[in-house]
């Protein structure tokens, strides 16, 4: 999978992720909040940086 294909996968799987998360917040197990957390962090900083690599890319041409 490519990284443009994981950044849009998901651009639509974080949002759902985030709302199941605020949905059953008190009956999900202690690990998964800090498992799913860290995964949202990753997928944001990730999502930045190829955004901002975008940019870049479309500002020099």
């Amino acid at each position: 999978m490519s990284l443009e294909r994981f950044i849009q996968v998901n651009l639509v799987l974080a949002p759902l992720l985030l709302g199941a998360g605020y949905l059953y917040y008190e009956s999900l197990p202690v690990i998964v909040l800090p498992i799913g957390l860290s995964y949202l962090c990753f997928v944001i900083v990730l999502g930045f940086a190829w955004g901002m690599s975008r940019l870049s890319m479309a500002l020099e041409s």
